[in-house]
């Protein structure tokens, strides 16, 4: 878990320049109860990016977006595919 604690600071201490956006959602819990499910989105250089993460685990919900939301800024820098 020390890698999500690290991803999970990272995005703290660059959420500023990155112009992140996180949003706890409420439906996962109406219909999956246990379960947490967050939506972040990011803006670089004037692109926005968003991934969703689900998980029992309250903290790997919210790595898992952030996680998501980084994969398709990459991906998209790169000019590879990502599904989803």
């Amino acid at each position: 878990m020390a890698s999500n604690k690290e991803l999970g600071l990272w995005l703290l201490r660059h959420s500023s320049d990155l112009k992140l956006e996180v949003v706890k959602t409420s439906w996962a819990m109406e219909w999956l109860p246990g379960y947490f499910e967050y939506h972040t989105s990011l803006t670089i250089d004037g692109a926005s990016f968003s991934g969703r993460g689900i998980d029992q685990d309250e903290e790997v919900a919210l790595i898992k977006s952030g996680a998501e939301t980084l994969e398709r800024y990459i991906c998209a820098e790169n000019n590879l595919d990502t599904n989803g």
